[in-house]
């Protein structure tokens, strides 16, 4: 099964398709310039000219959530900007984005990103990314164990031969954009393998290729991340019989916001953070510390190369 950076099928014509993208890709510009007002789903459906059902339909056809969840992510990808870019107070990020009541800002902040507003700022003053990197590159590879430890989800990771960064690989519940991974791993030199998942469902699997950058604040916000998904699949304790290979390329304009939350699921792997880091250099503060890297219960990338 290989997935690649692209859109779902449609069975629309071509030239029909293209009127339908431009329509989205305007509904988008608009809600991205106005995220501070309300927007109806008959709002939307008006900037792009369709009747409310239509716009619905298609809008989830061709960016693969519905308008209101594309919504969402771009206001939570909206605050993330404004809190490690800007000294703006928090509430005043929250109603700037379209929020009316702080408690529900936080809520769902931290719901989707796994820290909350006040914690990434330090973290982006504090942190030093080279450090992060060192950490990651200078891991010991986990050791060979049984071959048959379980696993729900295993493959390869394909970057262009100019990336330099660190891949995620992520299930999620949900939507990537609105929902928090239920699992996810650093990808081993282009292998990598989910842990099982203790129940039945349909889940949503992503990649995502981190680019390094010599600023916190960039790397946490991946202005030029790569990226591949896949359309839900179903799911059993017992995982897939095949692996999932992915191809990484650059997010498309009308794609949903880059799950927040993967550069901060890589940074928890190497940085102990409390819910707000000590302002001083962390690399010789208790809290900056080389975790004991610890394969997910699943393949390592050796038994993945030998089995694939």
């Amino acid at each position: 099964m290989k997935a690649e950076a692209v859109l779902p099928s449609y069975s629309h014509r071509d030239r029909t398709i293209e009127v339908y993208r431009r329509a989205v890709t305007r509904v988008i510009d608009h809600l991205t310039e106005n995220l501070g007002e309300d927007h109806t789903l008959k709002d939307m459906a008006n900037v792009a000219m369709l009747s409310p059902f239509h716009f619905n339909r298609i809008f989830r056809e061709i960016t693969g959530v519905s308008p209101v969840r594309y919504l969402y992510a771009l206001r939570i990808a909206k605050a993330q900007h404004l809190i490690l870019t800007t000294r703006l107070k928090v509430i005043d990020i929250c109603y700037a984005v379209g929020y009316n009541s702080l408690g529900s800002f936080n809520n769902r902040f931290v719901s989707l990103v796994g820290h909350s507003p006040r914690c990434i700022r330090s973290l982006a003053a504090n942190v030093d990314p080279a450090d992060l990197r060192h950490l990651i590159d200078g891991r010991e590879n986990p050791k060979v164990q049984n071959r048959r430890e379980p696993c729900s989800i295993w493959g390869r990771v394909d970057v262009p031969a100019d990336f330099s960064g660190a891949v995620m690989v992520a299930l999620f519940p949900g939507p990537p954009s609105n929902t928090y991974p239920v699992a996810s791993v650093l990808a081993d030199n282009g292998f990598y393998a989910l842990p099982p998942v203790h129940r039945a469902g349909d889940f949503f699997i992503t990649a995502v290729g981190l680019v390094w950058h010599e600023q916190m604040t960039d790397f946490l916000l991946q202005p030029e991340c790569l990226r591949a998904a896949m359309p839900p699949i179903h799911l059993t304790p017992s995982g897939l019989s095949s692996p999932v290979d992915f191809h990484l390329a650059p997010r498309q304009p009308i794609d949903p916001p880059v799950p927040p939350s993967l550069a901060f699921l890589l940074v928890d792997q190497f940085v102990r953070l409390p819910d707000e880091v000590p302002k001083k250099d962390v690399r010789t503060s208790p809290f900056f510390v080389a975790r004991s890297y610890a394969e997910p219960s699943g393949l390592s990338s050796q038994r993945l190369r030998e089995g694939l």
